[in-house]
């Protein structure tokens, strides 16, 4: 009883601010500013727009100047961030990230700060399949918005170099933010590579893992294997002796936790030589509990995540970006194509049916 009230008392404690420390309230504030990076990054995305369509100097000063000063400090920052976080995360995605989510969370979070109640967003819905490629139009606006933006300013920069090649700082200034402008349209290019959707299979996402399992027939065979993957919905496993297995055939899986074994009803979803790909049954709660313990919940599951993983470098993370970017803006064009021939490809169709109907 105790325990039960020091715990409600310090919830109480942490909801409300109170006997926190220093470093604590810190980690809490630098928590809550996280969510405001959409209002910086739409700025930079859009601020050497003000001088390319109106003259206006984002910063007051010589574009020479602001490359000897800004650019070190930039490519030491990168230095440093890929140095700190170079087994975990790779340089220049967390910009794409940013601007991907930018345009959806900045309301909320200004919102929010007005009132908490008023900041809302909704959860990105997990699993689904997907039955063919296509490009979701409708959750790309803001970057194809900030895309056609940064283009035409790239046109007018280019228009106002021809015009005023002759001066000098005019040049410099008009370039510094050319440049900016299309690191801008790449970035906003692999933005708009996030909602070129694939085709999705699988319900659910498999972990790569070998850990040992044991298939039990109806016939009362049993085979010791080794899992190749696993989901919610089902497991990988390798079989000895490239034996193979009949589609459709019911079989009881076995994982083990240390000396506890536990058994799940499944059904060959997919076979082959040496492989099969088994899909459960109607899981009890329970069961289900059993498996997350004997699989997600493993003391071991993620300890290989890095394998095979390349460490980070800025310049190869930074040539990763700007090839996303390229083929992002490539496979718009590619996909804005392939739905308008298609849309025109179903117009005579309807129009013929029309015509039957008529006659």
């Amino acid at each position: 009883m105790g325990a039960r009230h020091d715990a409600d008392l310090s919830h109480r404690q942490s909801a409300h601010g109170k006997g926190l420390k220093l470093g604590q309230r810190l980690c809490y504030l630098n928590g809550m500013l996280h969510f405001f990076y959409g209002v910086p990054r739409l700025v930079f995305l859009t601020a050497p727009l003000s001088y390319l369509f109106f003259g206006a100097h984002v910063i007051e000063a010589a574009a020479s100047t602001i490359a000897i000063f800004a650019l070190p400090h930039m490519m030491h920052a990168s230095i440093t961030n890929s140095r700190m976080q170079r087994s975990f995360r790779h340089s220049f995605w967390a910009e794409v990230y940013e601007s991907v989510l930018a345009s959806y969370i900045t309301a909320p979070t200004l919102l929010a700060v007005i009132n908490p109640k008023l900041g809302k967003f909704n959860v990105t819905a997990k699993g689904g399949q997907i039955a063919k490629d296509y490009f979701d139009w409708s959750i790309s606006r803001p970057y194809l918005f900030l895309l056609l933006l940064n283009l035409l300013g790239f046109i007018a920069g280019v228009v106002h170099i021809g015009m005023n090649w002759h001066v000098r700082s005019e040049v410099q200034t008009t370039a510094l933010n050319l440049c900016w402008t299309v690191y801008n349209m790449l970035i906003l290019g692999a933005s708009v590579a996030a909602a070129s959707e694939r085709r999705q299979v699988r319900t659910t996402h498999r972990v790569s893992m070998t850990m040992p399992v044991m298939l039990k027939f109806p016939t009362g065979r049993t085979l010791a294997c080794e899992t190749i993957d696993y989901s919610e919905g089902g497991v990988g496993v390798k079989l000895p002796n490239g034996i193979q297995v009949p589609m459709h055939e019911r079989v009881t899986v076995s994982l083990f936790r240390g000396d506890e074994e536990y058994a799940f009803p499944a059904t060959v979803g997919f076979s082959e030589p040496g492989r099969v790909g088994l899909r459960f049954l109607q899981l009890t709660r329970e069961q289900e509990y059993d498996f997350v313990k004997t699989t997600f919940a493993r003391a071991d599951a993620w300890t290989g995540w890095s394998e095979g993983r390349l460490a980070d470098t800025p310049l190869r993370g930074l040539s990763h970006v700007l090839l996303v970017g390229t083929r992002g803006i490539a496979g718009l064009f590619e996909h804005l194509y392939s739905d308008l021939r298609s849309g025109m490809s179903k117009s005579p169709v309807d129009a013929n049916k029309l015509t039957t109907k008529d006659q």
